[in-house]
């Protein structure tokens, strides 16, 4: 063979080497999860082995409201370990899959079938197999949905009784999984308080709101349990009038990162300040600097240590996925770090661009980023995203029409 030739032939080797390694680091930073097909996944939670639990609806119909109450465990390399999709089309909504404290997995969900409204309770081994067990719980009359479920706990929510105009009672029913009612108190709309529980290495911890709609946060021993310490969250803006504690999470230290969203009625904004409380749940600072520049948080977790809150700098309804989406970092005392950008490209997700070629409607396509969660994994910090189409005349409105089923994949967050 000439040198020439042999030449090209390496040139050729080379550049055919440089093709496969892309595809290995598209392959090794995106996976696709939904791909239009009316599909919806949400994370819940990740195994001890480092599978991760996803739980949504297949096949919604927007016609009639009915759809297979879908859940899906993926390998710890985002490929899929096994899935289960229930055989009832129904009216399936507010699914949640969770890990029991016995090793068993729990999917719920609420649900319309045989003229009869019901919270639906499914079990599963860890390698996706049914357990034969199953619970029905009636909604007695009420719209009932599942308001959380934790490793020990199922909490339902329950609509308000209505008498004429006034409410009765509206109230979340604690129960165990095997049916048993443990406790129950009315929401803030009948003067109680509006809780949600966190189950972790230090014990039972509720945070929420009071019934003066104030942020707060306590500890107890069990359900319906005494109450070990609580703490009012005083508010931080001299302009808001109520807050509420939306999202809490342990530390690492035997305290917690608290989030709280705070209120001002005239015009109507939302402020989120972040806290640090110690294990017996006394206040050890509190951050609002990003919410005085007016930013609005979406998304936020804890991971190695470090505080991940995904912004922007303004209040929007679906985010464009053509725009950077930005991540502060901070640590946990609360000092920041630095941003990094997540860029999402629709030409880099096949599903979707076949998606945004098909639609003929002459109007503008936008894909829009629906959700974002954040996933601590092995292998770095990453992203489940839901991306949805939308579409009008003028695509830089405010306002456009949803047109598309949802894209869902989970995508590698770039890191400090």
């Amino acid at each position: 063979m000439k040198n020439w030739m042999k030449t090209l032939m390496r040139i050729l080797a080379l550049c055919l080497c440089a093709v496969l390694l892309a595809g290995t680091a598209f392959a090794d930073n995106v996976s696709e999860l939904c791909k239009g097909e009316n599909e919806t996944l949400y994370y819940n939670c990740t195994l001890p082995d480092g599978r991760l639990l996803l739980s949504g609806r297949k096949w919604f119909d927007e016609n009639d409201g009915t759809a297979q109450a879908w859940l899906v465990c993926l390998n710890a390399d985002r490929t899929m370990s096994w899935e289960y999709i229930s055989p009832v089309r129904d009216d399936c909504q507010y699914i949640q899959s969770v890990l029991l404290e016995d090793g068993r997995i729990a999917l719920v969900y609420s649900r319309y079938y045989n003229e009869e409204d019901t919270i639906a309770v499914f079990f599963f081994t860890q390698d996706g197999q049914p357990t034969g067990k199953e619970l029905a719980i009636p909604a007695e009359g009420r719209m009932v949905w599942t308001h959380q479920a934790t490793p020990s706990f199922l909490m339902l929510e329950k609509e308000a009784d209505m008498d004429g105009l006034d409410y009765i009672e509206s109230e979340i029913t604690v129960m165990d999984w095997d049916g048993n009612e443990v406790d129950r108190f009315n929401t803030y709309e009948a003067g109680g308080g509006y809780y949600h529980v966190l189950e972790g290495n230090n014990g039972l911890l509720l945070y929420g709101q009071d019934s003066d709609k104030q942020a707060k946060i306590l500890k107890k021993d069990g359900m319906p349990g005494n109450v070990i310490w609580e703490t009012r969250a005083n508010l931080v803006f001299p302009d808001t009038n109520r807050s509420y504690m939306f999202k809490a999470a342990e530390s690492g230290d035997g305290g917690y990162i608290a989030w709280i969203r705070e209120f001002v009625n005239e015009p109507y904004t939302e402020r989120i300040v972040t806290a640090k409380y110690d294990g017996q749940g006394n206040l050890q600072w509190v951050s609002k600097e990003h919410a005085e520049q007016g930013e609005q948080y979406y998304t936020e977790t804890l991971y190695n240590d470090r505080i991940v809150m995904r912004y922007a700098p303004r209040i929007e309804w679906y985010p464009r996925m053509d725009e950077p989406v930005t991540f502060r970092w901070f640590d946990l005392d609360g000092k920041e770090l630095g941003t990094t950008e997540l860029t999402l490209n629709p030409d880099d997700y096949p599903a979707l661009q076949q998606a945004l070629a098909a639609e003929d409607s002459g109007m503008v396509l936008v894909p829009e980023i629906e959700e974002l969660q954040l996933i601590s994994m092995p292998d770095g910090l990453w992203g489940l995203v839901s991306i949805v189409i939308q579409e009008g005349s003028d695509p830089d409105a405010e306002w456009l029409t949803l047109v598309g089923g949802c894209y869902t994949m989970m995508v590698k967050i770039p890191e400090l």
